[in-house]
């Protein structure tokens, strides 16, 4: 890739529905440029190694260029061993969530890297540029990537304490050929693309759980068209796309004694989900361009449908026959008014749009939640939507009801101001966010224990109404609109530059956000913090150098489900502590008598030291910790075509996990990278 482009806020007019809080722009590798002088050739290699995976890799480029006709081509491969986290710790590992050993046990059971979170990835790219006519251009890309021996670790060894949580095979197959040309003032582009995801799973909670074996592909094929004109001090681009989406699913189920069966996959095989959108976007300048405005407006149609014929099991349909037709129009206005040549003043507002997905519609099966099953299952079951996605979740008294699209209304409003040595921004926000999509626990009065709900049987339900399968220790969960939720906060940038050799940025910002109907904290919401980084620079170039200090502060603004969840709070009771027991533990050999050997303690003896006399329910973590990071990076142009670059990051080896992140953050982790280009 040549760049990364991030859009913060609703970008929806530009990019459709699913940017909703933002996107991300991805270049692609460019091609080399045209030559009036025969083919010219040229490439780069790059090879790199870390040490805290113990992670090599490497990448290469070859492009070639004529006066009509450029392409280049690459490919990539890495390998990265098991992570090490700060001093050799995993702070909510299972053994510390369920058990409450100290790090220094675990150590010793476990060694100091965390298992299973190695994994490789490898690709291979080519992007081919044609002239059409005097100012047209042909574009072919296409790119390929997989990833292997990869492994969710929040639901293994680092959290829930599972058997297998592999996630085998994924791939990437993307493509697209592209035409651009100049038709009078007009500037038009189409793009036709084929993007091909497959997602392959293998899941076993225990050693008498089925194993799962699933696999999933989504092929989207898409063609959008705009053309771009001026017309007086505006700048119009108008434009529209379709792209549909076809899922293929399967899912086997093996038992402990080796018999296989097909079941119900995750999403409905065959589902259908089709979009289309129309947009119109307006750039004007006007005060003598002391005044430039931006505008757009997006008309966007979806069509979900599942068919029961493509999900037949011994002769029954697994699936209802479902269609479910959105439709919706966003919009943005924004503006910047440069008060003299350093200072300016800017405003927007936007409102973005999510029209519910085929995850949200269709998804069945174990996640991050718990098992989840269809909106469809809860409002079959007659299910009250809970106050959460918590094992605590109670009743709202909101019946389920067929998902709605949800929209979210942004407000931002700041300042910048900057001259031949100094750039500062600043920025206040409100986002707020109306019938938002989320998990929540199904809360079913009526007594269904017994019953089957997503192929699972349910053998468990408490007094709340939270009903429970076999699959998972948690409650059963499903989307649903839960409402509104308003985030607000602040952000800041300050660049100074000292001379030619010294830059000083200094960036951070904090962030609040209740749920309307709940007053409860939104989920993961970010801590505050603060990035320092200062370099220099030699005067030619060749030598920079980088220092970097990270400061997030500790947040304890966590939602119920929050407390829950094994990669923030970790919560455990009596009944997940003595599964964990009775399966993860004694796989590991650490049970030989009724006796845990690190302790010495039977199962009803460590329940009480980890729960306390109440023997209620708790979390290993109330608040995600702060922290500070330093860390050290630079480079070295060995000649003009030939660089080093080095770092060291979390030189104090701390250890720290950025909050809602499923592993720890890299302990002391020392890098280097040659490159060449020829």
């Amino acid at each position: 890739m040549d760049a990364v482009e991030i859009l913060l806020g609703p970008a929806g007019v530009n990019y459709g529905s699913d940017a909703l809080g933002g996107a991300i722009n991805v270049a692609s590798t460019s091609v080399p440029g045209y030559s009036r002088d025969g083919w010219n050739w040229s490439g780069n290699a790059r090879a790199f190694g870390e040490s805290t995976s113990l992670g090599a890799g490497g990448s290469a480029t070859a492009g070639v260029a004529g006066e009509r006709f450029a392409a280049v081509f690459g490919g990539t491969l890495a390998r990265h061993q098991d992570l090490r986290g700060g001093r050799g710790e995993d702070s909510r590992n299972s053994l510390i969530r369920f058990f409450d050993l100290t790090s220094e046990q675990v150590q010793d059971i476990l060694g100091t890297r965390m298992r299973d979170t190695g994994y490789g990835h490898g690709g291979f790219t080519g992007k081919m540029n044609s002239r059409v006519g005097i100012d047209g251009h042909l574009t072919g890309f296409f790119m390929y990537n997989e990833q292997n021996d990869v492994r969710r670790y929040d639901r293994l060894l680092g959290g829930d304490g599972r058997l297998i949580a592999d996630f085998v095979p994924q791939k990437l197959g993307f493509g697209y050929f592209r035409y651009q040309d100049i038709f009078g003032e007009t500037f038009f582009e189409s793009t036709f693309s084929v993007n091909r995801q497959t997602d392959g799973r293998r899941s076993q909670t225990r050693p008498t759980s089925n194993l799962s074996n699933e696999l999933n592909r989504v092929t989207s094929i898409g063609f959008n068209a705009s053309g771009s004109w001026s017309t007086g001090s505006h700048l119009l681009t108008a434009g529209g796309e379709v792209y549909d989406d076809f899922v293929s699913s399967s899912e086997t189920e093996t038992t402990p004694e080796g018999e296989t069966s097909q079941v119900r996959p995750r999403y409905p095989n065959g589902t259908r989900y089709t979009s289309v959108g129309m947009f119109l976007l307006d750039e004007w300048g006007a005060l003598k361009e002391r005044l430039q405005v931006s505008a757009g407006a997006r008309f966007s149609s979806f069509h979900f449908r599942t068919n029961p014929d493509d999900n037949i099991i011994d002769g029954v349909p697994t699936v209802p026959k479902a269609s479910e037709n959105f439709t919706d129009l966003t919009f943005h206005a924004g503006t910047v008014l440069f008060l003299n040549e350093h200072a300016s003043i800017f405003g927007r507002v936007a409102r973005g749009f999510r029209a519910p997905s085929v995850f949200d519609l269709g998804e069945q099966g174990l996640t991050g939640g718990g098992f989840e099953v269809t909106p469809s299952e809860a409002i079959r079951y007659d299910a009250f939507v809970g106050d959460g996605a918590s094992v605590d979740a109670v009743s709202t008294g909101n019946p389920w009801t067929p998902l709605d699209p949800e929209k979210l209304w942004s407000y931002e409003a700041g300042v910048r101001w900057r001259n031949d040595t100094t750039r500062f921004e600043f920025a206040v926000f409100d986002n707020h966010m109306i019938e938002k999509l989320a998990r929540r626990t199904m809360i079913v009065l009526e007594d269904v224990v017994g019953q089957t709900i997503g192929g699972q049987p349910i053998i468990f339900q408490d007094t709340a109404g939270r009903i429970y399968t076999p699959i998972d220790p948690r409650p059963v969960v499903s989307r649903a609109n839960i409402g509104g939720e308003r985030v607000w906060g602040i952000e800041g940038l300050f660049l100074r530059n000292f001379g030619n050799s010294w830059r000083l940025v200094v960036k951070g910002g904090l962030q609040r956000g209740r749920e309307e109907e709940t007053d409860n904290w939104v989920r993961k919401l970010a801590p505050d913090n603060l990035t320092t980084t200062l370099r220099w620079s030699d005067i030619r170039g060749r030598y920079w150098l980088e220092g970097v200090v990270r400061l997030f502060a500790t947040q304890n603004r966590f939602n119920p489900f929050d407390y829950d969840d094994a990669r923030i709070g970790s919560y455990r009771d009596a009944r997940t502590i003595a599964s964990y027991w009775n399966n993860t533990a004694m796989s590991l050999g650490l049970i030989e008598d009724g006796i845990l050997t690190v302790t010495g303690e039977t199962l009803e003896e460590v329940i009480l030291r980890v729960l306390g006399p109440t023997l209620e329910g708790n979390s290993l973590f109330n608040e995600s910790p702060g922290f500070v990071s330093v860390g050290m990076r630079g480079g070295i142009a060995v000649t003009d075509t030939q660089s080093v670059t080095f770092g060291v990051m979390n030189l104090a080896d701390s250890n720290y996990r950025l909050h809602g992140s499923g592993v720890d953050a890299p302990g002391i982790n020392a890098t280097i990278a040659y490159e060449a280009n020829f």
